[in-house]
């Protein structure tokens, strides 16, 4: 998969730090609904969010509208699917998301297994929504309510049975984002990844391998 283009990664950064849902997000990108956008039309709408967090460059628009139509070599006559954007934008999210809760779980001085032990009380393999909340609490984490719902969401999927997911997460969904790498993993991080501190978008799990992971 490749890595987060580093543009996008600031709008998701822009979108974690003002809690912004994927609907905020259009609203404020595409606030008269027009869907597609040429160069122009982005370039003027970026510039008319005039908080300061959102100051980009024409160099990093032109490049999200490079990324997004994949037109590398031309704009003119190029339009910009606007909710294609959004999904850019909300996989950077996930990715910035997951990473901030894998780093806040590796400073806490315990295991997933020992997580679980801690926190499921009913010791099923499962912790409510309420649990992991409070994991991550303990764990120096705290959240905004739609950056939350994005973690949850990531954490337990939805599926064809369970549209709004289970309400529980897995030890195994746990385990499957949370040790991907660092100290609590199994796995080293590339060498380049750990020098540029680069990111991916957590990926996008199967049926068959998101119930291998939750009914372990």
């Amino acid at each position: 998969m490749a890595f987060m283009q580093k543009a996008i990664s600031k709008l998701g950064d822009i979108a974690v730090s003002r809690n912004l849902s994927e609907t905020q997000f259009l609203s404020l990108i595409d606030p008269k609904n027009v869907g597609n956008m040429s160069s122009d039309d982005f370039q003027a709408s970026i510039k008319e969010c005039k908080a300061p967090d959102f100051i980009m460059s024409e160099e990093e628009v032109s490049s999200i509208f490079k990324h997004v139509t994949k037109a590398e070599g031309r704009s003119i006559g190029v339009k910009m699917n606007v909710h294609h954007l959004i999904k850019e934008v909300y996989d950077a999210v996930r990715a910035i998301l997951i990473d901030k809760v894998r780093d806040s779980f590796e400073r806490a001085p315990l295991t997933i297994h020992q997580l679980f032990q801690k926190y499921d009380k009913n010791a099923d393999g499962y912790l409510e929504y309420a649990e992991i909340n409070r994991a991550m609490t303990e764990s120096n984490l705290k959240l905004e309510s739609e950056m939350n719902k994005i973690v949850l969401s990531i954490l337990d999927p939805p599926s064809k049975m369970k549209k709004n997911g289970s309400g529980k997460i897995s030890h195994g969904m746990v385990k499957y984002y949370l040790e991907s790498f660092g100290p609590m993993g199994i796995q080293v991080a590339p060498k380049e990844m750990v020098e540029s501190k680069k990111i991916d978008a957590p990926k996008v799990l199967s049926e068959g391998e998101l119930s291998a992971l939750t009914h372990e």
